[in-house]
């Protein structure tokens, strides 16, 4: 069973973070946030650039020198309105190899805002639902994800989180990486995946940085990486 973890209880009840109309009104009304920002701008922007150099650092090598590298396939879920978009398009635009980077988020005020920026390929998705993740068409060496599955964790939606962990296995490649950026306690994200990744992740090769030390910002902030399986061959 899903326990919220790192979130104090407000005298008010919390309100319901895996309801997409919620983060829809929370897009309109903050339409430049990113999820755990610090109030240092540097510390904000080192964060960012931590992850998308890590997600560069798992582009799969070429098996081929002598032919053009393949295309590296990077999924961004719940992208919201995050600098992260620019981010990441930056970082892989700079390697100078071929990629294909592609931003979603089930709301359509996060959707509009991104477009307005220039982000060139952003779509509506619920990730939750199987159709519209295979509606992406696209097999994915790396997924990012800054926030999203902390969302159901601290709503408690353990079928969601199931059906999404579930999904992101359908479309990332054998052996490509979900990488999770977190405030959650590590141990517990851990245990999830053992819990609701139906045994398609590599527990193995559940790697955990720590990214913000406690006193550094605003939250302590860590990056886990999480293999998926490679499907055993048939006797």
């Amino acid at each position: 069973m899903i326990t919220s973890r790192n979130f104090s209880t407000p005298p008010n009840p919390p309100p319901d973070f895996s309801d997409p109309t919620y983060w829809n009104s929370y897009h309109l009304r903050s339409p430049s946030i990113d999820w755990f920002s610090s109030s240092s701008p540097t510390l904000s922007s080192s964060l960012l650039t931590s992850i998308a150099s890590t997600v560069i650092s798992l582009r799969p090598s070429n098996p081929n020198p002598n032919s053009p590298p393949p295309t590296f396939n990077v999924l961004h879920v719940g992208a919201g309105t995050s600098t992260l978009c620019e981010t990441l398009e930056s970082y892989l635009t700079s390697s100078s190899k071929p990629y294909n980077l592609t931003h979603v988020d089930v709301t359509p005020s996060s959707v509009s805002v991104l477009k307005s920026r220039g982000i060139n390929d952003v779509r509506l998705i619920d990730v939750t639902s199987l159709s519209d993740v295979l509606s992406l068409e696209r097999e994915y060496d790396v997924i990012v994800d800054k926030g999203l599955l902390d969302c159901f964790v601290h709503s408690g939606d353990e079928e969601s989180l199931e059906r999404t962990l579930d999904n992101f296995a359908t479309v990332l490649r054998e052996g490509g990486r979900y990488v999770m950026v977190t405030n959650d306690d590590p141990d517990g994200r851990l245990s999830d995946f053992m819990e609701y990744g139906n045994k398609k992740w590599d527990l193995a090769k559940f790697n955990v940085k720590c990214l913000v030390e406690e006193g550094e910002g605003d939250v302590v902030v860590h990056m886990i990486q999480v293999r998926k399986k490679a499907i055993d061959p048939k006797p």
